[in-house]
């Protein structure tokens, strides 16, 4: 993914100075239309040849993007993004990596396909966030709250709780946490979560305070932070803010809780988590203004950790340059180099 990601670096750099001479990728058509590729099935059968059920859609199995050849504009993906995709029940987010197609708009895709973090993913026959949830239902829990999925913010950094791209998978680049603040991109890894809630009762409306967050290797092993003195604690405790107003109808109320679930010091000790996934395993706390604490259900999300892949060297750019056209530069410096929003590194500047 390291390499996947400076390639597309530099192509996004080369076609500031060149535009127009990139082939727009065409997933959609193509690669969906006259195959079963990527279609919802119940076992291998219901795949065509070359292909198997994973995690309830028709992909390959893949250890690098070579393992994808013949399925036009598919790149070597992390499996966690069907696991979260809704389009079928898989118990972790640790699934094979498989083939994907890759996208930049939801044009690219194709009827039934959602464009979410570059990939085009199938639609889910089902919402993600069901519309039609009561009190204590599996969605809300018995607590009658609930965290669902990460959501980007937009090129002016504002974050809705519609209209923004939901992320299946989180992208964080840890070079800027070894760096400290000398490169201007240092920032811990902040998960924009939607949260919702569907207690309705009279002061109902909803108090978020705080989130505890666990970091996990892919397997669900805890990681161990002792290279500083003291040893960083894991679980810990982090503050964040949001308020949800009671559900009205049937329909539960939405909010944003923003959740520092890597912090930069934390960061500096993910080394050798590089091309390796971490899982955050993260539950909410807030108080009801009627004095009633809730604990949301738990939500496990994906971060797949690289060194470098998302810094981008100044010296390295052609002269001339807008950089108010790179994607990323002067945009969301509380997430820099997350999330596909690269960060300028003017540490070569004498």
């Amino acid at each position: 993914m390291r390499e996947r990601m400076r390639v597309f670096v530099l192509a996004g750099i080369g076609a500031l100075v060149i535009a127009g001479c990139a082939e727009s990728r065409q997933p959609g058509g193509s690669v969906m239309g006259n195959t079963n590729w990527l279609t919802q099935c119940d076992e291998d059968g219901d795949c065509a040849a070359g292909l198997s059920c994973v995690c309830g859609v028709c992909t390959r199995e893949c250890e690098s993007s070579s393992d994808c050849d013949g399925l036009a504009g598919a790149a070597c993906e992390s499996g966690a993004q069907l696991a979260s995709s809704g389009t079928a029940a898989c118990e972790t987010p640790s699934v094979p990596d498989v083939c994907l197609p890759m996208c930049s708009s939801q044009e690219e895709c194709g009827s039934g396909y959602d464009c979410v973090g570059s990939r085009c993913l199938p639609v889910a026959e089902e919402p993600r966030a069901p519309s039609n949830v009561e009190l204590g239902s599996q969605a809300c829990g018995p607590a009658g709250a609930y965290a669902s999925v990460n959501v980007q913010p937009d090129a002016e950094c504002n974050v809705a709780t519609e209209g923004n791209d939901e992320l299946a998978i989180g992208f964080y680049d840890i070079s800027s946490g070894f760096n400290g603040d000398s490169n201007g991109c240092a920032a811990p890894y902040r998960l924009n979560m939607l949260v919702h809630s569907c207690l309705n009762g009279e002061g109902d409306t909803l108090q978020i305070h705080s989130a505890e967050v666990r970091l996990t290797d892919s397997e669900g092993n805890m990681i161990v932070f002792d290279r500083l003195e003291p040893s960083l604690p894991n679980p810990f405790l982090v503050t964040t803010t949001g308020v949800v107003a009671p559900m009205e109808g049937s329909t539960p109320s939405r909010a944003i809780a923003v959740v520092e679930a890597i912090p930069t010091v934390y960061a500096k000790e993910l080394g050798d988590f590089a091309d390796q996934k971490v899982l955050a395993e993260i539950q909410i706390f807030g108080t009801t203004v009627g004095d009633t604490d809730i604990a949301f259900r738990e939500l496990t999300y994906a971060i797949d950790i690289c060194d470098g892949c998302l810094t981008i060297d100044f010296c390295s750019i052609p002269e001339g340059t807008p950089l108010d056209e790179i994607y990323g530069e002067g945009v969301c410096r509380d997430n820099a180099s997350a999330d596909g929003r690269f960060c300028i590194d003017y540490a070569c500047r004498p």
